[in-house]
């Protein structure tokens, strides 16, 4: 009796156009997604190029600088001879050390000055003085 409910139904016009709509329904959205799909995948795969252009950019730009780095290291006949001035430099700057208190300070260098000029004038004229009188 069951089979007979279940065919009677499936041959109503009305409940195949109902069904017929939910599946358009269907149709729809599943056709809107695989739209979308389709145009994620397309940016997916244009982002990938891209990242492998990239990647392929970046590494002949870092075998191009280690190449100009190694070049430098090694076959550089200078380098010696900047070593040499780099270190003759540090010990010129360990010298000047004095004289760069004076350029900071000028001031406080004309006050000594100053104080160094009295001072021998002083001990001029009291040396004077002693050879006139004695």
């Amino acid at each position: 009796m069951s089979e007979i409910k279940l065919n009677d139904m499936t041959d109503q016009k009305d409940y195949r156009l109902y069904l017929e709509g939910k599946f358009d329904a269907l149709h729809g959205k599943l056709d809107t997604i695989v739209e979308q799909v389709k145009k994620t995948n397309g940016t997916v795969i244009e982002l990938r190029n891209e990242d492998k252009r990239l990647e392929e950019e970046i590494d002949q730009l870092n075998s191009w600088a280690h190449h100009i780095v190694d070049v430098r290291a090694t076959e550089c006949p200078l380098i010696p001879r900047i070593s040499s001035v780099e270190t003759s430099l540090k010990a010129n700057s360990d010298e000047l050390f004095e004289y760069r208190f004076f350029k900071r300070y000028p001031k406080l260098t004309v006050l000594l000055i100053t104080i160094f000029i009295f001072g021998t004038i002083i001990s001029v004229i009291g040396t004077i003085r002693q050879f006139i009188s004695g």
